[in-house]
């Protein structure tokens, strides 16, 4: 990990003259060294959020296993086929099953 403030450093070296160009708009280094130092504290914000995903590839199997044990589409439209022949065969032979229980 670079420490803070080590890519102004560097570029401070690389400047002919020995540093960045002042501030003012007058070319590309205007304001570079407060930029730089935003961009190296937003860098260590997502270097930190990156640590937190750390146990995500075992959330990830854990959550992978347990969608395997759920019912597949097949399964579930058969068994819903299975109950509507059911029940429609107890609609149509409704009145033959009343006379043979009577």
């Amino acid at each position: 990990m670079a420490e803070p403030g080590s890519n102004i450093r560097y570029l401070q070296a690389r400047r002919p003259g020995g540093g960045l160009k002042p501030p003012g708009g007058d070319g590309t280094y205007g304001d570079m060294e407060a930029r730089v130092a935003r961009l190296e504290a937003h860098m260590e914000h997502v270097r930190s959020g990156l640590d937190k995903l750390g146990g995500l590839p075992v959330q990830a199997a854990k959550l992978e296993e347990r969608v395997a044990h759920l019912p597949t589409k097949g399964w579930m439209v058969g068994a819903m086929a299975t109950g509507l022949a059911i029940i429609a065969a107890l609609i149509a032979f409704g009145e033959k099953i009343q006379a043979l229980v009577n």
